[in-house]
């Protein structure tokens, strides 16, 4: 199911139709790589009538881009509360992105050991055997 939306950005209203998934619409399709998903969730008081040009009677919902809700409107008999709920995502987004956080607890040097250190290792091991074999009395020198 799909459902109007009305989404506030810096630059106008963008409307589009968003999947429902729940309570939740899906505004980002979370992807493999570097694209987080991005979903808002909304209840019955985010719920907005409005009618088509065929005068069906519809819901939309209206967004302000980033935040993690849609808009609220709680209608009572005296008076109209508007919720509207506000987070900065790119911040948020372009903070998990960044190099420090990614390689927080990783090693970043590897370690090349030399070819040489294991010949100089084969030869001391070398050695050794020659020293026993002769401490022994089996090798003569």
């Amino acid at each position: 199911m799909k459902i109007k939306t009305d989404i506030i950005t810096s630059l106008g209203l963008k409307t589009k139709k968003l999947k429902v998934e729940g309570n939740y619409i899906i505004v980002r399709k979370e992807r493999k790589g570097k694209i987080s998903g991005y979903r808002a969730e909304f209840d019955k008081e985010c719920l907005l009538p409005y009618r088509t040009q065929l005068h069906i009677l519809k819901n939309k919902l209206m967004l302000v881009d980033g935040a993690d809700r849609c808009i609220s409107f709680k209608i009572g008999k005296d008076k109209a509360d508007v919720d509207i709920p506000v987070w900065d995502r790119q911040s948020e987004e372009k903070l998990f992105q960044a190099d420090v956080v990614k390689t927080s607890g990783q090693v970043s040097g590897k370690m090349d050991i030399p070819p040489m250190l294991y010949i100089v290792m084969m030869v001391g091991v070398l050695f050794s055997v020659l020293t026993l074999l002769a401490v022994s009395g089996r090798l003569k020198i």
